[in-house]
């Protein structure tokens, strides 16, 4: 089964294999798919793809430098012995992701309802929850329009005081807004 790894949009990675040790007279290889991309053998580093993106450590660690989507995907380390002997193999899913925007809670007062929306501007599908009073609530959504992810939560109760907290995250980052929000009667707050 291939490890996970996860790195940030325009950041670094380190890719490798723990509780391996790599030995000077061994051989590294890196592969993306199935093009290789950089190996050393005996401290000699060579490179067959951009030497600029793709750093190969001797201990066999390989650090991928200016994150972009295309670098996600599935990657292959072998290690070979001296005598040209597969040592281990180890598969790993780089997913590059970015770092998720600020959220912003926004509410509406009305004499049928109170709707609370966590909205956040970004492409990528992040994981959105809403909480009030530390309680997590069971909204609508994800919903994806105009660079914007939204979730919703319609109360029917006529007054409502209350904190809410929205909550945006993915594999690298995690952002929040919180808003004391306050209804009664039929005013409209927005």
């Amino acid at each position: 089964e291939a490890h996970k790894v996860y790195g940030v949009r325009n950041g670094s990675v380190f890719l490798d294999i723990p509780d391996f040790q790599v030995e000077k007279q061994h051989e590294v290889r890196w592969f993306k798919l199935s093009l290789l991309l950089v190996k050393v053998k005996n401290s000699a580093v060579k490179h067959y793809r951009d030497k600029e993106k793709y750093n190969l450590f001797f201990n066999g660690t390989l650090k991928i430098d200016h994150l972009v989507e295309e670098d996600s995907g599935h990657y292959k380390m072998t290690v070979y012995d001296d005598r040209g002997h597969l040592q281990v193999e180890k598969n790993l899913i780089l997913s590059v992701q970015e770092i998720v925007s600020k959220p912003e809670i926004k509410w509406i007062c009305s004499q049928k309802l109170i709707k609370v929306t966590c909205e956040v501007k970004q492409k990528s599908k992040p994981a959105l929850y809403l909480l009030q009073n530390n309680r997590m609530l069971f909204v609508n959504g994800p919903i994806y329009a105009n660079d914007t992810w939204k979730i919703e939560y319609q109360s029917k109760d006529k007054i409502l005081t209350a904190k809410f907290l929205c909550e945006v995250k993915n594999d690298v980052s995690k952002r929040t807004d919180d808003q004391e929000i306050k209804c009664s009667g039929t005013k409209s707050i927005l």
